[in-house]
């Protein structure tokens, strides 16, 4: 077997999709190693499959794991290896993957286009680019097959199925697996991954899975029970802390059962055999024009719960306020607890 430099790489066509810079090099055009390669698909075309690929997170990473499987240390075959600069196509849109785990008869290798994003962690700086490149490949592809994100997946979700995991779309895409938990560096932040890709696809002129979510998108609910704050909207993602009882929390309705939390991101359910999160009201955002006092009631004489200075915003109930000493008394949230505020100083 002859042994082929990264360096030596060219590619054979440069173009941009969605921005960023693909360097094709398909690798049935290459193969002086006649190395094993995948057939031409035979599912119905499924979506796209998200990977996460470790490498030394340089420029040249998708380069160098293309001479990696033309000279045979890779069991893998992808679609593109994308990284914080560019991104290397190795296979034809048409053709199956071998990344999935679930062989040639299931969806994952033969259904997908799958997208190995080359990251070292989840917050570096050339990370975070990278992974932003992925989302945008991965939008132009769902877009020109006037699909959604709802048609992305990850390879935990494609391992699941295999193992007969049962469950629904965010269990199967977020349960780790005894042997992967892959994208690693994205799993954890599944939902917000949809979002960034979901709002490339919107761009592009496709739907928004998200854009009949603009009813629910202010709410403030209260905690009827010590409820769990998940990291993802499925009962089997982390607990990464508790709703208090009584408390007031400001969110987002996201899917089905789910509320998203505006201050962390996490999510909550609403109701599992009895409400967990009541919604009590609408918010919106105000900003104060003074030094003024929040108190626990709406008058003058209650305690006052925090002194706040001009410019700060506060979320406020979008209902009618309560008229007392000549005021217009308004309900905020303050550290999850409920407080009131003279109108007339917020605008």
């Amino acid at each position: 077997m002859a042994w082929i430099a990264p360096a030596t790489l060219i590619a054979d066509k440069k173009y941009y999709i969605n921005g960023v810079t693909v360097n094709e090099y398909i690798l049935a055009k290459h193969n002086e190693n006649n190395i094993a390669l995948p057939t031409k698909r035979t599912h119905k075309f499924k979506g796209v499959v998200i990977h996460n690929t470790n490498l030394a997170n340089s420029p040249d990473d998708g380069r160098q794991y293309t001479a990696a499987t033309l000279n045979g240390n890779m069991a893998s075959r992808t679609h593109y290896y994308v990284t914080y600069q560019s991104a290397w196509k190795n296979l034809e849109d048409s053709d199956m993957n071998w990344t999935c785990g679930d062989g040639t008869t299931g969806d994952g290798n033969n259904g997908c286009i799958s997208l190995e994003i080359i990251m070292g962690s989840k917050t570096g700086g050339n990370d975070l680019k990278a992974r932003d490149n992925g989302a945008k490949i991965a939008a132009y592809i769902l877009f020109i097959n006037k699909m959604t994100v709802n048609d992305m997946y990850t390879h935990n979700y494609f391992l699941n199925v295999r193992n007969g995991v049962q469950g629904d779309y965010y269990t199967l895409c977020t349960k780790s697996t005894p042997t992967r938990n892959c994208p690693y560096y994205i799993v954890w932040d599944w939902e917000g991954f949809r979002k960034q890709v979901d709002g490339y696809v919107k761009q592009l002129g496709g739907k928004s899975v998200y854009s009949n979510d603009t009813k629910d998108l202010k709410n403030i609910y209260i905690a009827t029970s010590k409820a769990a704050i998940r990291e993802q909207p499925s009962k089997l993602a982390k607990i990464i802390g508790r709703g208090t009882k009584g408390d007031y929390y400001p969110g987002a309705k996201t899917k089905e059962n789910w509320m998203q939390h505006l201050s962390s991101g996490y999510y909550s359910m609403l109701n599992d055999g009895g409400a967990l999160f009541m919604k009590v009201g609408e918010y919106e955002q105000k900003t104060t024009t003074t030094k003024v006092n929040i108190r626990s009631g709406p008058t003058t004489k209650s305690s006052i719960i925090l002194t706040v200075n001009a410019g700060t915003v506060l979320i406020v109930f979008t209902d009618k306020g309560t008229m007392n000493e000549g005021h217009e008394w308004k309900k905020v949230v303050i550290n999850n607890k409920l407080g009131y505020i003279a109108g007339e100083y917020l605008k």
